[in-house]
């Protein structure tokens, strides 16, 4: 995780904590509705949906993902300029948006990239409206030199999204710049170690300066930067194995 975010992105809206989503979150058609508070910007993200709460969980733990930003406003710009000219305001709803924006650092030139991203249901791809709105969705993109994709629930495993939130909860009252170090150490023993047993044991075996805690929050900071991965065809738990990626 590189790179630093801009003030303003590249088609002048705001990001980080200036960012304010166009719609927060409601009731909607396709069931949970909350937020999700940002691990990388500490900023709420809404979710109208169990498919979009996943997405941001993966999102928050990709190591190229700088930021996500939801609910992102885009309109037509002619429509727009004739507004303008005639001196009218621009009426709310001929803004749109998209379920995502993903600010991407790709990791070989550190160098931004913005990505949008359309969470639909896949029983709906076929649907002439969705199909009409995700044609102008990425013509939009395209003409603004930004990449577009569509998600649904087949690319957000169950599991996966219940280690992810267990992560999260491991980087509570973490300190994450502070701990990187630390965080970075930790995770070359966890690599090396070759204990066995739950989770609780393999952490603490690993490194006996820290508490049990510290442990914990620097295996999820080690997991965030990407220094550890967790192979998501097994649960985690506290009282389970561990099952990592070897690269």
């Amino acid at each position: 995780m590189g790179g630093k975010l801009p003030e303003w992105d590249i088609c002048g809206i705001p990001t980080g904590r200036r960012y304010r989503p166009w719609h927060s979150a409601r009731v909607g058609k396709r069931g949970l509705s909350g937020n999700w508070v940002r691990i990388k910007t500490g900023t709420g993200s809404p979710q109208h949906s169990l498919i979009e709460a996943k997405a941001l969980a993966k999102f928050d733990f990709h190591t190229w993902v700088l930021e996500a930003r939801s609910q992102y406003p885009f309109w037509d710009a002619e429509k727009y300029l004739r507004y303008y000219r005639a001196g009218r305001p621009f009426p709310k709803t001929s803004v749109a948006t998209f379920d995502f924006m993903l600010t991407l650092c790709i990791p070989w030139t550190q160098e931004l990239h913005y990505h949008c991203v359309s969470i639909k249901p896949s029983g709906q791809l076929d649907d002439a409206k969705v199909v009409r709105r995700h044609e102008r969705e990425a013509k939009w993109c395209a003409e603004r030199g930004i990449t577009w994709e569509c998600l649904t629930e087949l690319d957000f495993p169950e599991r996966e999204y219940w280690n992810h939130k267990v992560l999260k909860r491991f980087l509570r009252d973490a300190g994450i710049t502070r701990q990187m170090a630390d965080a970075r150490e930790y995770a070359e023993r966890v690599s090396r170690s070759s204990a066995s047993g739950s989770l609780n044991h393999l952490l603490k075996c690993a490194n006996r300066r820290w508490t049990l805690l510290e442990c914990y929050q620097m295996f999820g900071v080690a997991v965030l930067m990407g220094w550890l991965r967790i192979d998501h065809r097994f649960p985690l738990e506290e009282g389970e194995p561990l099952f990592l990626e070897r690269t």
